[in-house]
Formats: structure tokens, sequence, C-alpha cells
């Protein structure tokens, strides 16, 4: 609960500070001491090929002598850059209006999501100088960015959160949502770290490439970067934004979506994969148990994989285990190929568990083949897995085994099955069938149902009042008292039976009231 408290609080902070910035960034700065006659400045990022300075200068060109930009990107040796004016001088009148392209150097880039100062520097003909110093971040400027959010102590996520506005920020994703995916990808982290003992650090960027493409083709068919507000185009190098991202310390993750189940999806099958290739380093490790192992740490539903094994084992066309050995070549089914992958591994995790699983993930790192550490967990050899698989998955236990998630309840081996197995069933008896619950109905039954609650069972009259046959006393003589004696137990009898009638009607009468009085 706390976990999802931070999240909230970070993703609203995060908001706020989006919003401030991009109304900081759309309104006119706060006048500078030496600002004199420059009247505004605006830079643009053209990720990731350059920026674009411009700068309003209330002069004529003609008396416009000199202009110096110097930028100091943060960890960065200041640049200076003296402007030709004769290029760099796009608009005249009684406004001189600048504009320079910085071209991003390759070899040395701004490090993303840090800041750049900078400062202009103008003089002019009569001598009077001018400037201004201000900042900016240096990111892509056509999304707003959610960065850094912290799902582990090892697993940080930065990826686009709404469209990028001149007053407001429109965010893609809601708290809930962000709390649902970071929620999902510690329990992955803290699997893998728990069945590996640790797991290496990610700082994970989403790249959505569909939104947000890294270059573009223009109506020349040239490769170009296009600048969000000033829509100015400027050559393109795709590999650009691979030094950006490296030098900035990122693992970028190019999707074409940016949906957060995609997200959800693509970042656990990186750091599945990237927890594992430490040790699996030089070994023959199949594709088919790296692709299924992959999938068994997801947490998202496999029933979808099911239909394909099942069809080809039906016509005994499943693929050979050299075949899926390796990645689907051309030609191959690939969704039998992924179908199949993940049959075999939660088939082998059906037979020795899920811990029994891992244990052999970690073992295939350490042993001598992995055909060797199979026949160690398993007590067979590998050549019989196929068709062991190609006979469970006709089972009930198969088809329930693809709808489970290793983050569901805990239980000490998956044995996966369709219909769990329940047992407290209660078997049918005559006192729950049969036993009438009392309800309030509004009508009072004239004729009592037999009933074996005992609280509807007369209470024996009690020892001293109970008759006793002629001769069970130890007297000698009868006594005359005996007569009167059977005249009382009669007349108790009338006068119980009275009772009874009498409290009969009463409550005939009680329920007729209830039952017949007028409704308002």
């Amino acid at each position: 609960m706390r976990h999802k408290l931070t999240i909230i609080l970070l993703f609203v902070a995060l908001f706020c500070g989006q919003v401030l910035l991009g109304r900081a960034q759309s309104t006119n700065p706060t006048p500078q001491p030496q600002q004199a006659f420059i009247q505004r400045w605006v830079q643009e990022v053209i990720f990731p090929s350059a920026v674009r300075f411009t700068l309003a200068i209330a002069l004529p060109p003609e008396q416009v002598k000199a202009v110096t930009l110097t930028l100091k990107p943060e960890t960065r040796a200041p640049i200076t850059i003296p402007l030709e004016l004769s290029s760099a001088i796009i608009t005249g009148g009684d406004v001189t209006g600048i504009a320079y392209v910085w071209q991003l150097p390759a070899d040395n880039p701004p490090l993303l999501f840090k800041d750049i100062n900078f400062d202009w520097q103008v003089t002019a003909q009569s001598g009077q100088s001018a400037s201004i110093e201000d900042k900016f971040t240096f990111e892509d400027q056509r999304v707003n960015w959610l960065r850094d959010l912290p799902v582990t102590d090892t697993l940080k996520l930065t990826f686009p959160n709404g469209k990028a506005s001149s007053s407001t920020v429109t965010p893609a994703y809601t708290h809930t949502g962000i709390g649902d995916i970071s929620t999902t990808l510690k329990q992955v982290a803290d699997l893998l770290a728990t069945n590996l003992g640790s797991i290496p650090t990610f700082d994970i960027l989403i790249y959505d490439t569909t939104q947000l493409p890294i270059c573009s083709k223009n109506a020349k068919g040239e490769s170009v970067a296009v600048g969000a507000i000033s829509s100015a185009e400027v050559a393109c190098v795709p590999s650009s934004a691979d030094q950006i991202f490296s030098a900035s310390g990122y693992t970028t993750l190019k999707l074409k979506s940016s949906s957060l189940g995609d997200i959800q999806s693509a970042v656990t099958d990186y750091i599945v994969q990237q927890s594992y290739a430490p040790s699996w380093s030089g070994k023959n490790i199949p594709e088919w148990f790296q692709a299924g192992l992959t999938e068994f740490y997801s947490a998202d539903l496999k029933s979808n994989l099911y239909a394909p094994a099942l069809i080809a084992s039906r016509s005994n066309s499943l693929l050979s285990l050299d075949v899926i050995a390796k990645a689907p070549a051309t030609g191959t089914n690939v969704d039998l190929w992924r179908s199949e992958s993940y049959g075999l591994v939660v088939y082998i995790a059906s037979q020795i568990g899920v811990d029994g699983l891992f244990k052999l993930a970690s073992n295939a790192g350490t042993a001598s083949s992995f055909e060797a550490a199979y026949q160690t967990a398993l007590g067979k050899p590998i050549a019989t897995l196929l068709g062991s698989f190609g006979r469970w998955i006709f089972t009930n236990s198969a088809s329930g085994a693809f709808t489970f998630t290793v983050y569901q309840a805990a239980t000490p081996s998956p044995t996966p099955t369709l219909t769990a197995t329940i047992t407290q069933t209660p078997t049918p008896t005559d006192t729950a069938t049969f036993t009438p619950t009392p309800t309030v109905t509004g009508v009072i039954s004239l004729t009592p149902l037999p009933s074996r609650t005992p609280t509807f069972t007369p209470t024996p009259a009690p020892a001293t009042n109970t008759p006793r046959p002629a001769g069970s006393l130890n007297t000698l003589t009868p006594t005359p008292t005996q007569p009167s004696a059977a005249a009382n137990v009669t007349n108790a009898d009338r006068s119980l039976g009275i009772f009874i009638l009498v409290a009969g009607a009463i409550i005939v009468v009680v329920a007729a009231i209830i039952l017949f009085r007028p409704r308002r």
C-alpha cells in the first residue's frame, strides 16, 4: 500500500512539474537586468539531431554588430559560438530575428533530461551591449515524460506521458494504471532476485517509434528530424539517438506502442533475459527454453498459447526439438513455435514444480549441458520430452496450465489443473435439506409443518404429575384418593387442550389482522 502511495505522490509531483515547466516556456521570461534591447528567445530541441535557438532584438539588422551564443551543457565543457550574421538573421525591419541551429556533437552529445545553460551576448553598432542567461532541459519535446519511475531499487522506468502543449499537459495514463504496472513489474523483479540472488540495475527508457519516430522521411525522401515548434527539418541519423541514450545511462526499448500493457510485457521480457544472461553466457541454452521461461515469468495470461500446440499435436505436427532449439526461421509457424516453447516449459513445471523449474534454469548455467541439467531435474533424457508433452497436452491439467501464473496464490508446486479441486465439498444431509428455516412472511401457518427442531416439541410434564399404574406403590391398603387422581389427570389434559385451542385461536386472529389489514 505504501508503495502505491509513493507512486501516486511521485506521479502528482511530476505532473505538476511538467505543467509548470510548460507554462514557463510558453510565457515571456522575467526581464533581466542586462537584457536591454533583447526582447525574447526560444530554444527548440529537434531530437536527436540539433537544438534550434531563436532571438528577437529590438534593433534593425544594420544596427546589430555582433551576436554570441554560449552553451554550458551539464557535465560538458562550455561551447562559445560567434554567429555569422549574414546567415543567422532571418527577419528584418525594426526587429532583428536571429536563428541558429546547433548540431549536436556525435562524440559528446548532451545528456538526456539534463539542463543546458546558455547565454546570449548582443553588441550594437553604438557600442551598447545586452545579455540574457537561461536554461532548458534537453529532451524530446514532442511529448511529456514521466521520468525515473521507481519500481524497485534496481529498476526505474521513463516513458512518454501525453502530448506536449504550450499551456497544458494531457496525461496519457492514470494513477491507477501507473500503480498497477509498477506493482506487477516489482513482482517480476523481486521473483528474479529471489531465484538468482541478485539482478542487474535497469534504467529503462521507452520509445514509441510509431508516435515518436527517431527519424522520418521528407518529401525528397531524405532522413530528417522535424522541430515540434518550427517544423524546421534537420538531417537525421538514427544512431545519433542511440549515442545520446547510451551516454545518458539509459537502456532504450523501442516499441510500436506505448500502451501500459505493451510496456509491461516488453520490460518483463527484457529484465528476465538480461538477468539470466550472465549465467547462461557461453552455454547452449535452447531458444525454446529461454522464450518459454520468459513467458513463464510474465504476469500476462497465456491461455491464447494453448490452441496452436493442441491442434499441432492432434495432427502429429509439433515442431521438433531441433527446430525450436533455435529462433524461428523464415517460414516457421511463429505462433506454433511460441505456443510449443511455453507449453514445454509449463509441462516441466507441472512435473517438478515451480521451484524445480527455476532450479533447472539456474543449474543450466553451471551444468555441462542443458541436456544434462534436464536429465538431473526430471530423471529422464530430454529425448522423451516431446512425446510426453504430446500426450500431456490433451489432459485437463494441460489446459489449466496455460492459465497458470506464478504470481497467483502460492502453492507448493504448480500442477496446474483446468478446474480447481474443492476439498470441502458439502454432502447433502437430511438436516440441511429438509429442516425448514423460519422466516418472517407476515402469515403464520395454521397447520404447523412437521419439524425436528426441539423448540417445537412439547415438554413432558414433570415426573410428580405423571400418574403411576396401579400397584406401583408399596402400599398395603389402597387409598380412596386414586380415583380422584385419575380425575385430576383428566382435568389437566382437558385444561391443556383448552389452553392450546385458545392460544391457537389468538394466533389465527393475530395472523388474520396482519394479513388483511388495509395497506397505506
